[in-house]
């Protein structure tokens, strides 16, 4: 992965500036994790209410992927995730989403990722591995 480069055109379905349909995360270093609040439109659903699980997978990656970005300095991509979902994320209602740090082997970054209610409750969670690239 050591010829790996990234660049960040501003189009990230995630969190990009300029793509019209994305979902414009905006994540806050909060002490030595990452944390964005987001409320799932309609438009994200997979059955009546509930966010789809497409949807929550890609929150959770681009935290985990930001956690590295804001507070580790690092640019990387995903190598492998696992979800695990534990309660329907509800649509129209406030989620935070929230990364931390695990640790590092050879150039390979473990990340953890969660979905919580606004009161709390775990939703969703993850594991992470990522690789180091190089910025374009």
């Amino acid at each position: 992965m050591a010829d790996l480069n990234v660049e960040d055109d501003e189009y990230c379905f995630a969190c990009g500036s300029k793509n019209t349909i994305g979902l414009h995360l905006d994540f806050k270093q909060v002490e030595n994790s990452v944390v964005c609040e987001f409320v799932a439109d309609k438009l994200y659903q997979g059955y009546a209410g509930i966010l789809h699980g497409g949807i929550a997978s890609t929150l959770l990656d681009e935290v985990m992927a930001w956690q590295l970005i804001k507070i580790n300095k690092i640019m990387a991509v995903t190598v492998r995730m696992e979800v695990k979902f534990r309660k329907p994320v509800p649509i129209g209602q406030k989620i935070i989403i929230k990364a931390s740090y695990d640790h590092c082997e050879k150039n390979f970054h473990f990340v953890k990722g969660e979905i919580r209610s606004e009161d709390g409750k775990l939703l969703v969670s993850s594991t992470g591995v990522f690789a180091e690239g190089k910025i374009k």
